[in-house]
């Protein structure tokens, strides 16, 4: 990713970025508070980890303009690929020696 680095999101941003995506508008933050069970400070903070990983469009001025850009975590979809292909490493090294124990 260009601008977040390796870093996983937090929490609190994978809960607002799925809240952000499945709203039809941008809740205010006392919205996103009260429907994330989070304290405001957590919700700016989310959203500004947001921005700065290019997963939305934010101006803490604008709140009301924040857009959905990448809705979805990069890092966890990159770890569900690397799972499968490890599950389909080791069901084809079973197959190959099917008496194995492991």
């Amino acid at each position: 990713m260009r601008g977040g680095g390796n870093k996983r999101l937090t929490d609190t941003a994978l809960k607002l970025l799925g809240m952000l995506d499945a709203q039809g508008y941008v809740p205010d933050v006392s919205e996103l508070s009260r429907k994330a069970g989070r304290e405001e400070w957590q919700i700016r903070a989310a959203l500004r980890e947001l921005a700065e990983k290019e997963h939305i469009v934010y101006d803490p001025d604008n709140h009301f303009a924040t857009k959905v850009v990448l809705g979805w975590n990069l890092e966890a979809e990159a770890e569900r690929k690397q799972l499968q292909e490890e599950a389909v490493r080791r069901y084809r090294e079973y197959e190959m020696f099917p008496g194995r124990n492991k």
